[in-house]
């Protein structure tokens, strides 16, 4: 995990959750929650196209901004989700090599063996090389991922903003900036710099800590087709795969069993496995026994944000008569930073061969190539099939009758 911005509240870790189910002790204006414990089942998230990966992010990822600023388009990129804190092991759950998102700001953490540590998370989709590593597969290398994941939750953390007090640095920060011509360029500036750059504009407000395992199967489409044209189910096989690397609900398979799943792991492309909280996975133990593991050690899997701007308002800045005057203006540059960013592609569609044009979510862009040419980057010359003309070969006739086969296509 990378980029993290400077802590927007000051938290005493001073306060002791009553009948919880930990004796740490949590920041003042928190309240935890215990997870009860139910039984834990692995699932597979088949991801071939934007929606569904959008789909898999808001699995993990809430963001609660008030505002138009939505996820089908630039997002959430370079956010400051603050909760103050020090570092320990994160992540989130996440279809994509590295499960630890970028452009972060603090999560909650404790400090010393007396508290409470719950880790910190980062969010950044516009330019992370998470989203667009998944991206690129759907779009410029016409392929699906399968991500398979089991996981538990330990505790849930709640921030009630209204009463958290807001650092010195932020606080000193809003004070200066300023005000109120939304077009000054000191005034852009300066949100740029000093609150965007330092704070980023999102923090975090609840998160849900525990422990994950995952893997993420990256396949080609034409590979996938031949697979469902001749019956095999790949999510089944996909699973059947996490099964057998974590050692979990794993049981002994037939040959035939494993003869599918070794031709289904031979079509893949690429694959990756991660584990996010608990201790080291010993590879001689069932996934079970570090489960139990988790409340040791638990890290962010599914986490709420919200827009720092929510906070410029009387109840946090009493004195300051243009405190909403200057919300609307982190907002609006927040707008500009994310909506008017540059549009590039690989090797620029080379020149006039395509265009480079965005697809519409996450900062993503894509070539769209000229008939001529094809290609991820438009680099090469569309190939066009020859036609010939082969005599059908003439009917045989049979005394008997046999049934057609019929082809089917099965859809996993």
């Amino acid at each position: 995990m990378n980029g993290f911005k400077q802590l927007i509240f000051n938290l005493t870790y001073d306060k002791v959750p009553v009948g919880s189910c930990t004796d740490k002790l949590i920041p003042r204006g928190t309240e935890l929650f215990c997870v009860p414990r139910s039984e834990i089942r692995a699932k597979t998230e088949k991801i071939d196209d934007t929606r569904t990966f959008l789909q898999s992010m808001a699995n993990s990822v809430s963001v609660q901004f008030g505002v138009s600023i939505s996820l089908v388009n630039p997002i959430v990129g370079a956010a400051g989700a603050a909760l103050g804190g020090a570092a320990s092991g994160g992540g989130t759950k996440n279809p994509t090599p590295d499960n630890g998102s970028g452009g972060a700001g603090s999560g909650i953490a404790g400090i010393g063996s007396s508290l409470l540590n719950l880790g910190r998370i980062g969010f950044s989709f516009g330019h992370s090389s998470q989203s667009t590593f998944v991206l690129n597969s759907i779009n410029n290398q016409a392929s699906t991922l399968f991500h398979t994941y089991a996981e538990v939750s330990f505790v849930e953390l709640s921030l009630f903003e209204q009463t958290a007090h807001l650092s010195e640095e932020f606080r000193t920060v809003i004070q200066e900036m300023p005000c109120c011509d939304g077009t000054d360029a000191e005034t852009v500036n300066y949100i740029k710099d000093y609150i965007i750059g330092y704070f980023g504009y999102t923090f975090l407000t609840k998160m849900v800590l525990g422990g994950v395992a995952q893997q993420t199967i990256v396949i080609s489409n034409d590979n996938l087709r031949s697979m469902q044209s001749s019956g095999d189910s790949s999510s089944t096989q996909a699973q059947l795969s996490f099964s057998t690397i974590f050692n979990f609900g794993y049981q002994n398979m037939n040959n035939e069993s494993t003869t599918k799943l070794n031709d289904f792991l031979s079509k893949v492309t690429t694959a990756y496995s991660s584990i996010t909280g608990g201790s080291v996975l010993d590879p001689n133990k069932k996934l079970n026994d570090w489960f139990l593991t988790v409340p040791s050690n638990p890290a962010i899997i599914k986490y709420t944000l919200k827009p720092i701007f929510a906070l410029l308002n009387k109840n946090n800045f009493p004195r300051d008569r243009d405190i909403e005057t200057k919300s609307e203006l982190i907002l609006n540059v927040t707008r500009t930073l994310l909506f008017n960013s540059k549009v590039t592609c690989d090797n620029d569609c080379n020149k006039q061969n395509g265009k480079c044009e965005p697809i519409g979510v996450l900062q993503f862009n894509k070539c769209t190539c000229k008939s001529e040419f094809e290609g991820p980057d438009c680099g090469g010359a569309k190939t066009v099939p020859t036609t010939s003309t082969t005599a059908a070969p003439a009917p045989v006739v049979t005394s008997s009758t046999t049934a057609l086969p019929v082809a089917v296509d099965y859809v996993s």
